[in-house]
């Protein structure tokens, strides 16, 4: 179990039921910037040094996940920031709950923690290529289909279509070749676009 712990991408931090840290894998140690496994209870606010989202410190180890989940409450995409050394911060999210026994006995928690930096700049870049793509369909005269490899078309945009008298709503969804007649420029470009 230790090595596949060891070679997850998430974060893994687990307690025993006196909240001793017992589990701290390496993308958690990597996220928290920390060489030690063991943290005991009343350290974790210290060591950790997590942040709210705004940026305000979780200073007290009530407001820590993997505190509340001791607790027994069921932590579910609480968002949080890790400061690092250099000014930069790593945004994670926070998912965890108490661990039982079979009789019922709490023998602690554990929380995964999922880094959220990457994922944000990808998103970030992903609406800024949307909004250059927007800006040109909105500026230049022309139309952009997208068709699957069946020839549905599966976008239609641009501001030449109200001059071509077309409405996006006509065409997607439905095949080019029974939407435009076969002597049409449009059917004779998607023919040879699948070709």
């Amino acid at each position: 179990l230790r090595v596949v712990l060891e070679n997850v991408h998430e974060g893994v931090l687990a307690c025993n039921a006196d909240g001793v840290i017992t589990v701290l894998n390496r993308a958690g140690r990597e996220i928290h910037g920390l060489a030690k496994r063991s943290v005991p209870a009343g350290k974790w606010a210290e060591t950790f040094s997590l942040c709210e989202p705004n940026g305000i410190a979780l200073s007290n180890q009530n407001s820590l996940p993997l505190f509340r989940a001791l607790e027994g409450e069921m932590v579910r995409d609480v968002e949080m920031e890790v400061p690092g050394k250099d000014g930069s911060s790593r945004r994670l999210i926070a998912n965890g709950q108490a661990l039982f026994d079979p009789s019922g006995k709490k023998l602690g928690a554990v929380v995964v923690l999922n880094e959220l930096t990457q994922r944000q700049r990808t998103e970030a870049a992903l609406r800024t290529a949307e909004q250059r793509l927007n800006s040109v369909l909105i500026g230049a005269p022309l139309i952009v289909w997208a068709l699957d490899a069946q020839g549905i078309f599966t976008f239609c945009d641009g501001s030449a279509l109200q001059d071509a008298a077309i409405n996006p709503g006509m065409v997607l969804g439905r095949s080019a070749f029974d939407v435009f007649p076969a002597d049409s420029e449009i059917f004779v470009a998607c023919d040879r676009a699948l070709g």
